[in-house]
């Protein structure tokens, strides 16, 4: 799954600060992960929009995290397999790690929120 939302994160210019920056998607309907979700009616899995957070703030920090809680995920509408999504993220440092609230858009419909905690890893893969 990460190699495939690596892929679909567009090398597009960030508009932002260190603490809130944007982020751009596109899936290719060809994975195989559409196969079973859902043959027929493919649609990008709720957890690929939380991934999608997490390689987003990865991209933009220079630095690996783990999700250590997923305090809110609220999906408003289906994202298919080539849907250009836009994420808009914001990050705030705590003792923890970040606090990162984000929504995801196709167009001009909002189609999911999530707020986490990201934890760093070191170099060697193992949380601080």
């Amino acid at each position: 799954m990460r190699d495939d939302l690596i892929q679909a994160l567009l090398p597009a210019a960030h508009e932002g600060t260190p603490n809130a920056f944007s982020a751009e998607f596109r899936l290719d309907p060809a994975l195989p992960v559409f196969r079973g979700h859902f043959p027929g009616r493919p649609l990008v899995p709720g957890v690929f929009e939380i991934e999608m957070v997490r390689l987003a703030v990865e991209r933009h920090t220079g630095q690996r995290y783990r999700i250590a809680s997923v305090t809110r995920a609220k999906f408003a509408g289906e994202v298919v397999p080539g849907d250009l999504v836009v994420l808009a993220a914001r990050v705030t440092p705590t003792d923890a790690g970040l606090s990162v609230s984000a929504t995801l858009r196709v167009g001009d419909a909002t189609k999911g929120a999530v707020t986490m905690l990201l934890e760093p890893l070191t170099p060697g893969g193992h949380t601080r």
